[in-house]
């Protein structure tokens, strides 16, 4: 059985171009023109070693018991990682992103060729897909939400679905090219999206997350502030979407039809609905608004609203979501 998968392994690595069968030179460029059927032939590796000779038959090629598929796409290094060849020996190193080709790979491991045309095996865990044509990759990353009722999915490289999120729900944009974003969600799934599903958050911005009853603000992309809130009653809900700051009161009242309560911070986002302190809360956070909520407003512990006030100004973005 360890000799038939090797052969099989070598079969798939003749066709992608890794090793080369026998009398056939390198300019074959298609699994079908290399297969002889009947033919044993020498399998050499690039320095033309002789490594054994095996039947390359048609069935061989075919048979998925490794696993390996065609991928032909670009990739880059997520950290520094060794390159071997088919005896397991290291025959190089490629440094955290650098721009990769991926030839084929498996669920272990990959045939993969640098920009300097040398080809190995790598671990699957040392690189990720992005799609990135540009010489390097940047070590940053943006955020960014689902733009449409139906949400966002997210495809593997072979275009299945793996994931899903929600309108409005952010996930962190790893890397992106003109049509296509490699991410992560918040769960912790990474894999591609289409950007014409998604719209980019800027580097300074609020997310209210209902479901979590947190508030979190970003500067430059950075963690600044994580809060416990309390957020609408059902049938008060706050609003979800995509909004922004639209002023900062200080020491007034809110009045409503069935309240009047004075508060030192009003930071309002539409209207009717914005981020203020409640004297009147003990607690925030947890499960406090399905039966205590507020009605519509985010209500927030008075020393995050200090803080909040030195970070965000007006016409800093708010997102709300589930």
């Amino acid at each position: 059985m360890k000799n038939k998968k090797k052969a099989i392994l070598m079969s798939i690595l003749v066709s992608a171009g890794l090793l080369a069968c026998g009398k056939i030179n390198d300019s074959i460029d298609s699994k079908d023109e290399i297969i002889d059927e009947h033919a044993v032939i020498e399998v050499v590796d690039s320095n033309g070693t002789s490594l054994e000779e095996l039947n390359c038959r048609v069935e061989e090629i075919e048979n998925k018991e490794m696993d390996f598929q065609y991928i032909e796409e670009y990739g880059y290094i997520k950290e520094n990682a060794s390159l071997f060849d088919l005896n397991g020996d290291v025959i190089g190193s490629v440094e955290k992103g650098n721009k990769i080709y991926v030839i084929a790979t498996n669920n272990v491991i990959s045939v993969i060729e640098l920009q300097d045309g040398t080809r190995g095996f790598i671990n699957n865990n040392k690189y990720s897909y992005s799609y990135v044509e540009s010489e390097s990759i940047k070590n940053e990353y943006t955020y960014g939400y689902a733009i449409y009722d139906d949400g966002a999915k997210v495809y593997d490289t072979y275009g299945v679905e793996i994931g899903k999120i929600e309108q409005y729900e952010p996930v962190k944009i790893i890397d992106s090219n003109d049509t296509q974003s490699f991410v992560e969600t918040r769960n912790g799934i990474k894999g591609l999206m289409y950007n014409s599903m998604i719209n980019k958050l800027p580097d300074d911005f609020i997310d209210v997350d209902i479901s979590d009853q947190l508030v979190t603000v970003y500067n430059d992309n950075e963690k600044v502030l994580e809060a416990d809130v309390v957020t609408g009653v059902p049938g008060h809900d706050t609003d979800l979407g995509y909004q922004e700051i639209l002023g900062k009161d200080y020491d007034r009242y809110l009045d409503g039809p069935t309240w009047h309560v004075h508060v030192d911070y009003f930071f309002y986002f539409n209207l009717g609905e914005g981020f203020h302190d409640a004297s009147w809360r003990n607690e925030f956070g947890g499960n406090i608004y399905k039966t205590g909520g507020s009605h519509g407003c985010v209500n927030m512990d008075h020393s995050d609203l200090e803080k909040m006030d030195e970070v965000i100004e007006v016409g800093t973005k708010v997102l709300v979501h589930k």
